[in-house]
């Protein structure tokens, strides 16, 4: 059976800084995603701009895990 993963991500500071855009072009979601298809789970991302913040019924139906990855940023 293959494991069914969601990542969801707010993708707003790849957006925002291009210094983390230049570490993560395809967002941090983007890079785990990866990490986890090479492992061999089926997986698909959803990101805080899409419609339904990307977490519709179906998307929530044909996921086994949620990762839920946030990017805590705070100014001196």
């Amino acid at each position: 059976m293959t494991i069914k993963v969601t990542i969801w991500n707010e993708y707003l500071h790849e957006i925002q800084f291009k210094e983390i855009a230049a570490i993560y072009p395809k967002g941090i979601h983007g890079c785990i995603a990866e990490f986890l298809e090479k492992a061999g789970m089926e997986v698909q991302t959803a990101t805080l701009e899409q419609p339904e913040h990307g977490l519709t019924e179906e998307v929530l139906k044909n996921t086994d895990v949620l990762i839920w990855w946030d990017t805590w940023r705070t100014t001196a």
